[in-house]
């Protein structure tokens, strides 16, 4: 890729609707609802899709219930009162996820949620000075329409001024648009991860992509 295609700055579209803060305990519902929506597939990779679309979203956001009970380090984008997009950072490697998530899901399931956040934190460790975006997401009604860029610029600021050098992410291999926001903010492709099917992300291995602060 042309690094000087990824110096070049992105347009921030001026909301003034949308205003970013800090997530709080009372948004856990609604954080976790836009979780669901926005990785539903990888969800339902671990716990088993249906033919009922129905089903299948209510047992994704049971799932992601499980597995977020905090709110954590999560920055979210309001627009009239309504939570319509958050991005969750990471800026140590302490474990965030509940060893009892999950348990009213199948063994295989369980299983399959226990290594994938085991694999996700092995390849995704923070170095002295780096942070980590680890989940950005927009409310499908929303989506192209800026909510995504406005997190990320407050992402990068909240991480500039908690005094860290370096950010990186975790992007798809098929999320094409994803990458070429992330490239549009400075992000590089640094690793290319190819994993075992097994995992919630390894159907379809990702670039780890880096940014200097």
């Amino acid at each position: 890729m042309d690094e000087n295609l990824a110096s070049k700055p992105p347009k921030i579209v001026n909301d003034s609707n949308v205003i970013v803060r800090d997530g709080k305990q009372s948004d856990k519902d609604g954080i976790n609802y836009i979780i669901s929506q926005g990785f539903m597939e990888d969800v339902l990779f671990i716990i088993g899709k249906t033919n009922d679309v129905e089903k299948d979203e209510k047992a994704c956001l049971s799932m992601v219930n499980s597995i977020k009970k905090d709110v954590k380090d999560v920055l979210v984008a309001e627009k009239n009162g309504k939570i319509v997009g958050i991005c969750e950072m990471k800026y140590s490697n302490t474990k965030d996820n509940d060893d009892n998530a999950a348990k009213e899901f199948s063994l295989l399931t369980k299983l399959k949620c226990f290594l994938s956040f085991g694999m996700s934190e092995h390849l995704l460790k923070l170095e002295d000075g780096e942070c980590h975006l680890n989940l950005l997401a927009v409310d499908k009604e929303l989506r192209g329409n800026g909510v995504g860029k406005i997190l990320l610029h407050s992402a990068h600021q909240e991480a500039i001024r908690r005094g860290f050098r370096k950010i990186f992410l975790f992007v798809y291999l098929e999320n094409f648009q994803g990458k070429r926001l992330y490239e549009s903010f400075g992000y590089l492709p640094k690793t290319l991860f190819i994993i075992n099917k097994y995992f919630a992300f390894g159907n379809k291995g990702g670039y780890k992509m880096e940014k200097k602060l």
